[in-house]
């Protein structure tokens, strides 16, 4: 059985820069942004419209207040989340210059947890279908290295405080649990991003240079998993019966 949710469907995204469709050229240092990013590929499948809210450095306390501003004025039929990156986050610039203190990411998990759990209720209040997006996966190598940029000086004290580089992929990793935890207590659909990476053993290649946006590849096969668990769960929201490649 599916939700009730009407068709055409008004969708929203609520998401950070991955949402935005944002890649890091390496060429330039910059980020940019990737016109045909997963929403606007989403977009072109849809049956109905799409509100991208996608903002770069959101976190949850930054997004869902956002959010809720637009249900009353949007009421769309469906919310597809798309948050963790940036709340798992820290400053690591204040790690290198005292890696012996304590020091806490952007949103701690309990709090990640906790603040997106109820947002899921809110939206199954409003009888509004919420979809959850894991994770795309670190490679943790090349964020590093793009976390120190240009100051070589900041790589020893931050190896002191994390004590091994996977520690930084073994962190991220606590986020995507939370979302998958969420999922599970709420009964809220949810669509493995993270998976759909890791089923590559070269899954870099679908990461831009800074070891953590999805670049174009990337961007393309998340919409690609998106459209693929959506024909499997809820064909009525897209236009064709066929995948799109």
């Amino acid at each position: 059985m599916y939700n009730t949710v009407p068709v055409p469907c008004r969708a929203v995204v609520c998401g950070d820069s991955i949402a935005a469709g944002v890649l890091f050229d390496e060429q330039s240092g910059r980020y940019t942004k990737d016109e045909n990013g997963f929403v606007h590929t989403l977009q072109t499948e849809w049956n109905g419209s799409i509100l991208n809210l996608g903002k770069f450095g959101n976190t949850v306390g930054r997004a869902l207040p956002r959010l809720r501003r637009h249900l009353d004025k949007e009421s769309p039929d469906l919310v597809l989340i798309e948050l963790g990156g940036n709340d798992s986050d820290f400053n690591w610039k204040a790690i290198a210059s005292a890696p012996h203190a304590e020091h806490t990411p952007a949103t701690p998990v309990e709090e990640f947890e906790r603040l997106l759990g109820a947002a899921v209720e809110n939206l199954r209040t409003r009888e509004i279908l919420p979809v959850l997006c894991t994770l795309p996966p670190v490679d943790v190598d090349r964020y590093l290295k793009h976390v120190c940029g240009d100051d070589a000086s900041m790589m020893e004290p931050l190896l002191e405080w994390l004590g091994n580089v996977t520690h930084i992929y073994w962190w991220h990793e606590r986020y995507n649990a939370a979302i998958l935890r969420v999922a599970r207590r709420t009964g809220a659909y949810w669509v493995d991003i993270r998976g759909a990476f890791l089923a590559d053993p070269d899954f870099p290649r679908f990461i831009c240079a800074d070891g953590i946006h999805p670049n174009h590849e990337g961007q393309a096969l998340i919409a690609r998993s998106l459209e693929t668990e959506l024909r499997i769960r809820r064909p009525d929201l897209l236009k064709t019966p066929d995948l799109v490649h």
